[in-house]
């Protein structure tokens, strides 16, 4: 084949992939998943609401969601992995852009808008989320991108919020390097109006009177969508693009019938990851390696994530039940410190002792799969960098002391 009908055959697929990409809209009573219930906890008092209100409560505290019923059946969960902002478009002129969070306002300008964005699309706080209030010199295009912990898959949903329900802006689902899903569709919310719902609102549906101090008398008004209606085939989302045409002031955030746990990472987002081993050689092949183990003698271990200078947790979870562990969108450029134990990690306390169970011992600690340990049999490796991508194979090795019987 000539270069002529390379560039040819090039061509052609870059206009096909052109034409079966689309805007899909969605519209009360199409392309939606009816939601039926909410139920959110705000000021100490859990609330089910079994119909969307047009009554504004003013939010000066969170309102933050347990679940979301659609459909009269499914109930849904919040994503609350973790998340980062990429390609933030507005420049340092843009006026009229921020966050609102429990009554406070994040200015676009503000050094801490990117991480008050992510946490827009990660928080359970259906009060917390971006506005445009006379806008100026915003980006002309694509305003900026979501990039997500962990992706959604086929069967997850997205729940979007509007203030007042009556502005339209678009979501471009992303892969994990950032690059829009080929041939995937871009969902757009708010351009046109449909079917009326119970309590009168045609571009979004659920109304859930709390509005925010600026603009008292508009409340946030949500929908949720399938994962599916992106067009994404089996691939996951692993982040959206916004593209905000009509100004809207708007809430992303992932749903789930059960967690996102089991979800694909995001190997494109710092983070720290690893393993326990049950290493019954005791490092005499020169590894930390063996069978996974979660819980020795039944007793469930900890990994404990710290600031190794400070000394202090940054956050802890239970060892996975597959002897994994994940600390998944740490901030980038920096070294963090993990170790294992039967001692919970509390978050801003100093780290605990790494202690085991009645005779089990650390068998050695190693960063990678070949041989090779720490030099120290501890249960702590404090040293561990975070780049822009996740560091994998941070791996401690344990192991269960030989019994004898007594005789005389």
């Amino acid at each position: 084949m000539n270069k002529k009908s390379l560039f040819s055959l090039g061509l052609l697929c870059i206009l096909f992939s052109q034409v079966h990409s689309q805007i899909v809209d969605v519209v009360m009573g199409l392309n939606h998943e009816p939601i039926t219930e909410i139920q959110f906890t705000h000021d100490g008092t859990t609330t089910t609401q079994t119909a969307g209100t047009t009554v504004n409560t003013v939010a000066l505290t969170a309102v933050d969601l347990i679940y979301i019923e659609i459909n009269g059946t499914t109930q849904l969960f919040p994503y609350d992995v973790g998340n980062i902002v990429r390609n933030n478009n507005f420049d340092p002129t843009v006026m009229g852009v921020g966050i609102y969070e429990e009554g406070n306002f994040i200015d676009a300008t503000d050094p801490g808008f990117d991480s008050a964005l992510a946490d827009m699309a990660n928080s359970p706080d259906l009060m917390q989320f971006l506005y445009y209030d006379a806008g100026a010199n915003l980006p002309p295009n694509d305003d900026f991108d979501i990039a997500f912990a962990r992706g959604f898959v086929s069967g997850d949903y997205v729940v979007i919020g509007e203030r007042n329900g009556n502005t339209d802006f678009s979501l471009a689902p992303l892969d994990e390097f950032g690059n829009v899903i080929a041939n995937s569709d871009t969902v757009r919310f708010g351009e046109v109006v449909g079917t009326a719902t119970g309590n009168g609102t045609t571009r979004y549906d659920w109304d859930i009177g709390y509005a925010p101090t600026n603009i008292t008398n508009q409340s946030m008004i949500y929908t949720v969508i399938e994962a599916d209606l992106f067009n994404i085939g089996s691939n996951p989302i692993y982040g959206f693009r916004v593209d905000n045409l009509g100004d809207a002031d708007v809430k992303v955030m992932g749903l789930t019938e059960t967690n996102f746990d089991s979800n694909p990472i995001n190997s494109q987002i710092g983070g720290i990851s690893g393993n326990v081993f049950n290493d019954n050689d005791a490092l005499m092949d020169a590894t930390v390696n063996g069978p996974h183990i979660a819980t020795p003698s039944g007793v469930t271990l900890y990994a404990n994530l710290y600031d190794p200078v400070a000394d202090t947790i940054i956050a802890s979870m239970p060892i996975n039940t597959d002897g994994t562990f994940q600390f998944l969108a740490l901030p980038e450029d920096a070294t963090y410190a993990v170790s294992i134990s039967t001692n919970e990690g509390i978050i801003g306390s100093t780290t605990p002792a790494q202690n085991l169970p009645s005779n089990w011992m650390f068998t050695g600690d190693n960063d990678g799969t070949t041989s090779g340990n720490d030099g120290t049999v501890d249960g702590m490796q404090n040293s561990i960098p975070v780049t822009s991508i996740i560091n994998t194979e941070i791996n401690f090795g344990i192991q269960q002391l030989p019994e004898a019987d007594d005789y005389n």
